[in-house]
Parts: C-alpha cells; sequence; structure tokens
C-alpha cells in the first residue's frame, strides 16, 4: 500500500509538470475513449453540462386498447417522471409509496387474478374440451354477457364470480357433452376510468378489469399534498357508491377492497381536512391524517406506537398549536391522561427521546469493543470503560476516526476529483506522453479514495487527568483505536530506499534520510513532511537540508518522513494551486494511518 501511494502521488507531480492546454474548441476525442470507463462517464457528464443549448425532447402517448402493450407502459412511466411535479419529498405518510411504485406494480393484462374476479363483457375465457381428441377454445363474453361453445351453445357468464362462472361452464359441458373440461381465464377487459380531484395527472385511464383503486391513483401519478388519502370516493353514474380509506392499505396492509372497479367509474380524491405531525418519540415520523372523530388514540395507532428511545418515564407530549392570531402555543399532554384528546389541524406533538451514542475502541486497550455513551462523553472516560491500556499500548499513536469528520473529507475529496474533472473539459486539453498515461490512473485513484476523518488528539490519561490537554468529546460512531509501541521511522517519497529505520533517539532526521538511502535527484529539498505519531505534520520549508541536523524538529518512534517529488512551476500555476495541497494532504494522511496500523 505505501509504495502504490508512493506511485500515485509522485506521478501526480510528474502529471502537474506536464499538462499543456492546447488552443482548442473539442475535447480529444481519442483521449476520451483512452479513459477507463468510470472516469470517461463522468467527463462525459460534465462535457454535457457545459453544452449552451440541448435538443428539446417531446414524449408522444401512443394510444393503446390492450395494457399488456408494455411499450405504452413505458412511455406513461417516462412521461410521469419527466413531468413530476413534486420536487421535495413529501412528509405526508404514504406518499413515499406512491413516489417509488415500480411499473411490474402497475396493473398489466395478466389474467392471474382470484376466484372472486367478477366476469364481463371483453373478457375472453379459454375451454379445453376433452374427448376422443382435444379442442381449445378462446371465448369472447358478448355484450349481452354470453359467450358460446359449438356443441353446447350459449352460456351467460357476466357478473359471475370467475369461481362460479368456471362451475357453470364446466357442469354445462359435463351435461350435454358427457366430457371433462378445464375453463381458465385467458385474458380480461379494458375499462376506462376518470381520475379527477386532489390527483397530479387527472384524466380518462384505461385501465384492466381487475385493478383496485390503489393501483388507479397510483397510475394517475399519486395524491397531491391537498389530497386526503382517508377520503377517496367511487361514483358510478354521478352516485357514490364506495368511500374508500387507503390507510387500510398503507398502514393495516389490507388491500382486499370491497368494489370492484367498472368501466365508466370515476374516482375522486377529496382534499384533506386535518394533517396531524408527528416528531420525535413516535416509530414513525411524519404528517398523519385523522378525519372527524378520530383523536390521539388514534394517531399513536398510525404511527405504529412509540419509538424505543421514546422517554418512558417522563411519559409526556409536548403539542404546539396554532392559535387564532397564526402564532403557536406550547403545552404538555400527560400520556397517563390523554383518553380521548382530541387534535386540530397542524398540530405538531413530539415526545423526548433518550439519544444513544456508540463508539468502538479498537487496538491496545484491555476490553476492546463496542460501547454506548452518553452526551458529553469524552475520549479518557471511555478509555477507563475499556479497562485502560495493555502493556505494549502506545497512547502516542493514538488515533480517533470521527464520522463527522470523516463526512467533511469526503465532501472536499469529492469536490477535489470533481474540480479535476471541470478543469480538464474546460480547458479542453490535448494530452500525449507521460501525462496521457497517468492522469486516468490518478484521476481513478482520487475517485475511489475513502476518507476516514482522523481527527488529531490527546490519549495520555496522566495529561487529560491532570488536565494539562484538552479531553476530545466523543461522538456517535467515532473510532479509537491505540496501537501497538512501534519502534520505527518511516521514510517515504523521494529517497533511495524508502521504507522503516529502527528508532535511535539520538538520530535526527537527516540521519534517517542518510539511513534510507540519501534523497534521489527528482526530490524537492523545500518541502519535506515529518508526521508525529499522533497525527500532527510538520512542513519544512527549507531551501536546504541543514535544519534537519537541528535537534528541535524531533522525532518519534513511528514518524513519518515524507519527500515529495521536485515540481518547476512553469505553467498551470492556476491548476497546480487547486489540486496539489489536496494531494499532499491526503499523502500525509494515508502515510501516517499506514505507519500506525502496520500495513
Amino acid at each position: 500500500m505505501k509504495n502504490q501511494n508512493k506511485y500515485i502521488f509522485s506521478c501526480l507531480l510528474v502529471i502537474l509538470t506536464n499538462i499543456l492546454p492546447a488552443q482548442s474548441n473539442d475535447f480529444d476525442q481519442n483521449y476520451l475513449n483512452s479513459l477507463p470507463d468510470s472516469i470517461r462517464q463522468d467527463v462525459e457528464n460534465e462535457l454535457l453540462k457545459n453544452k449552451e443549448s440541448k435538443e428539446s425532447k417531446q414524449v408522444y402517448l401512443n394510444p393503446s386498447s390492450k395494457l399488456n402493450k408494455s411499450q405504452t407502459i413505458l412511455q406513461w412511466e417516462k412521461f410521469k417522471k419527466e413531468n413530476d411535479l413534486r420536487q421535495d419529498e413529501s412528509e405526508r405518510y404514504g406518499m413515499r409509496l406512491f413516489n417509488s411504485m415500480q411499473s411490474s406494480f402497475m396493473p398489466v393484462n395478466e389474467p392471474n387474478f382470484d376466484s372472486s374476479y367478477i366476469l364481463d363483457f371483453g373478457d375472453v375465457l379459454g375451454v379445453d374440451i376433452y374427448d376422443a381428441g382435444f379442442d381449445k377454445y378462446k371465448l369472447d363474453i358478448k355484450r349481452d354477457g354470453s359467450i358460446v361453445i359449438p356443441g353446447v351453445g350459449k352460456i351467460y357468464v357476466a357478473g359471475l364470480e370467475l369461481s362460479k362462472a368456471i362451475d357453470l361452464v364446466s357442469s354445462r359441458i359435463s351435461k350435454i357433452l358427457v366430457l371433462d373440461s378445464i375453463v381458465s381465464l385467458e385474458s380480461v377487459r379494458d375499462i376506462q376510468i376518470l381520475m379527477t380531484g386532489e390527483i397530479y395527472f387527472p384524466g380518462i385511464y384505461t385501465f384492466n378489469g381487475n385493478t383496485n383503486p390503489l393501483h388507479a391513483v397510483s397510475m394517475a401519478g399519486g395524491i397531491k399534498e391537498s389530497g386526503s388519502f382517508r377520503k377517496v370516493l367511487i361514483k358510478r353514474k354521478g352516485e357514490i357508491i364506495s368511500q374508500i380509506d387507503l390507510y387500510d392499505a398503507l398502514i393495516f396492509g389490507n388491500t382486499s377492497f370491497n368494489i370492484q372497479l367498472q368501466s365508466g367509474d370515476t374516482i375522486l380524491i377529496m382534499p384533506v381536512q386535518k394533517l396531524i405531525r408527528a416528531g420525535a418519540g413516535f416509530l414513525n415520523r411524519g404528517l398523519f391524517e385523522l378525519v372527524k372523530e378520530e383523536t390521539l388514540d388514534d394517531l399513536i395507532t398510525f404511527t405504529g406506537g412509540f419509538s424505543s428511545k421514546f422517554n418512558t418515564k417522563k411519559n409526556e407530549l409536548t403539542l404546539d398549536r396554532m392559535s387564532d392570531d397564526g402564532s403557536f402555543i406550547t403545552s404538555s399532554i400527560n400520556l397517563n391522561n390523554y383518553t380521548n384528546f382530541e387534535l386540530n389541524n397542524y398540530d405538531f406533538l413530539r415526545g423526548q427521546e433518550f439519544i444513544i451514542r456508540k463508539i468502538k475502541i479498537e487496538g491496545e486497550v484491555k476490553n476492546p469493543g463496542t460501547y454506548s455513551i452518553q452526551e458529553g462523553e469524552t475520549i479518557s472516560s471511555a478509555i477507563i470503560r475499556a479497562g485502560g491500556y495493555t502493556q505494549n499500548a502506545f497512547p502516542f499513536g493514538g488515533v480517533l476516526l470521527s464520522d463527522k469528520a470523516r463526512k467533511k473529507e469526503q465532501k472536499n475529496l469529492d469536490k477535489a476529483y470533481q474540480d479535476l474533472i471541470s478543469y480538464l473539459v474546460s480547458s479542453s486539453t490535448t494530452r500525449s506522453g507521460q501525462s496521457a498515461t497517468s492522469l486516468p490512473l490518478l484521476l481513478a485513484e482520487l475517485k475511489n479514495t475513502k476518507a476516514v476523518g482522523r481527527v488529531v488528539a490527546e490519549f495520555d490519561t496522566i495529561r487529560l487527568a491532570s488536565g494539562k490537554a484538552t479531553d476530545t468529546l466523543l461522538g456517535d460512531n467515532d473510532v479509537i483505536n491505540i496501537p501497538a509501541f512501534d519502534n520505527k521511522v518511516y521514510v517515504f517519497g523521494e529517497v533511495s530506499e524508502p521504507g522503516g529505520i529502527f528508532y535511535d533517539d539520538e538520530y535526527s532526521a537527516y540521519d534517517y534520510l542518510n539511513s534510507s538511502g540519501g534523497l534521489s535527484k527528482y526530490a524537492d529539498k523545500r518541502y519535506i513532511y515529518i508526521v508525529d505519531p499522533n497525527g500532527i505534520a510538520k512542513k519544512m520549508n527549507l531551501k536546504n537540508l541543514s535544519f534537519l541536523n537541528n535537534n528541535n524538529h524531533s522525532i518519534y518512534p513511528g514518524s513519518i518522513i515524507y519527500v515529495p517529488r521536485n515540481v518547476e512551476f512553469r505553467n498551470e500555476i492556476e491548476f497546480i494551486s487547486l489540486i496539489s495541497p489536496i494531494f499532499t494532504s491526503l499523502a500525509v494522511s494515508i502515510a501516517s494511518l499506514s505507519a500506525i496500523s502496520n500495513d
């Protein structure tokens, strides 16, 4: 790993001195084709973003009378995505279902329905009759509700459940022809439904005959923020024949709706009347809809109850309620006396939660493992809980990996990578020689580099207990690693023989460099880094090595000396100032962690 890192950062510096911009308006296509797939895709995306204009695209929906034409469904899905009015993820409970439904969940014309399916005009039955030979018929249900079987005659099946129709047809064949038969549903009818009210894409839709209201609402884009999940009306011939509560499906999993849609029906989404926000303390958070006469009891049921972090000892909720003048009034609800507590529109309820954090302690402690910590816990208290250090522990080389710092570091890495891609595209350069070969490797390495989030901290428990050093606060998912004592000093970079050298307390940095074969001809004497085991890096910005004989720059067991490659800043000054500090920082950080882990 160390040699690989050395090569990567050395080739960066070579690249910086060899990249020369060409005066061209077009990116070199041959060079683009030579890049690894992942890098080429990022460059192409950046090139696309830089185009001043794009070809306009239009989506045409071809009418189809059969939903089993998959192209129609794919076009509709594309249309919904490109015309989706929902910019931000909604707080409404259940809204995510409509945002995430896939085409495979949409109603297609496959005859795979249960025995309760009601037959009607347009359905097709398959009838297999077994005699000395084999007769197979596909029979459309006519407008009068009948099918006609050769040798048997007309049988009226419209309005019957599938199971009853199968029994009727089989018994008629057996009675007249005295033959066995198998009756099945071959394909189903299409129905036209008007979707209207508070729905994203109102209009007339063609569904299959077994579509339920949840499928239909999903195909029409889902319910708008202003729409009700609890009051979905089904109208037939101008009359309300059913009112559906989608919470039955979304919360309780009951998808057996008591209505079968027919062609000409209307699904009307009514406006929402009462929304209650459930916050901290509830198992599921978000905006929940309550209807008339529902109370706090119902809200708790809809949210799934209280979370495991809810403070049951306090056992109360905080209520924010809007007053007549538009301001919010805060009060408390004791859950021991909340029976049938009535809620108002836009009430906000939240409870107190225990904050549960965890850390991991690894390496030379007596009891390594994962620990739960309280707010305000520090490194010293965590080490005490882990039983203290072992005899081989090297607290000066202790490592604190912060999840919070890792996220910030990763953000900077991602920005550095994107800045480099943008630079390549905006400068429209043509590259050749070593830079053309090395640059893709460098880009790939930067893209794949994962932040570690190391924070410099004090691990000497005596200094921490005496107050001579700051005791660092710990955060959730932090990792403490206490290495074993390492009696070596590591020299990396532009030296003849990089590697580890046994520590000598009389050695200066100059002695360690000499023991590594001395500086190579490519070494930059002005920028030599000494990295202490605790992660602190000291940059030696001098023109000669005389300072290295000065022991003011202490070298400790486990320290790292890093010698960068010399760079002649002839061109690309702006580029170098942009990217080289990032890679220098990475080099020091990776080298430090490599030495600690003895990798």
